[in-house]
Formats: C-alpha cells, sequence, structure tokens
C-alpha cells in the first residue's frame, strides 16, 4: 500500500475537522479515501458527459436521440 502526506491548510483542514467531528469518519485517512472516490465518480461522470457530448456533435445527433438511445440501451 502507498503512503502518501498530505498537509492541508485553511477551508480543506477545516472540512477534514468538521467531517471528524461530526463522527462521519472516524479517521483522516478513511475521510481522505472517501473524498478520492467521490472525486473519481464525478470527474468519470463528466468526463462520460463530455465524450457522449462530442460524439452527439460529431453524428449531429440531438440530445433527446442520444438519451433515447441510452434509454434503449438501459432496458436490454
Amino acid at each position: 500500500m502507498d503512503q502518501v502526506l498530505v498537509r492541508l491548510d485553511g477551508m480543506p483542514e477545516k472540512i477534514l475537522h468538521n467531517l471528524l467531528k461530526k463522527g462521519i469518519y472516524k479517521t483522516k485517512s478513511e475521510a481522505i479515501r472517501a473524498g478520492l472516490l467521490a472525486l473519481e465518480r464525478r470527474e468519470t461522470m463528466i468526463y462520460e458527459w463530455k465524450q457522449i457530448q462530442m460524439a452527439a456533435q460529431k453524428n449531429k445527433r440531438s440530445f433527446k436521440e442520444i438519451t433515447q438511445a441510452l434509454d434503449e440501451i438501459e432496458t436490454l
């Protein structure tokens, strides 16, 4: 397992402190791991959305046509 030293100050430090104080996470490491997982999900969704937009522009399909195609795929 890799170890990473992270120095926090300002707002990130306050956020981490509040998450621990509220008992949402037990340790700083746990909170940071959860934050990285949430960031990965968010960035992946943004990336996939951009890919859909580029494909729509390339194929000259409307947003409605793209969403209908996605809905059809989801029902398979």
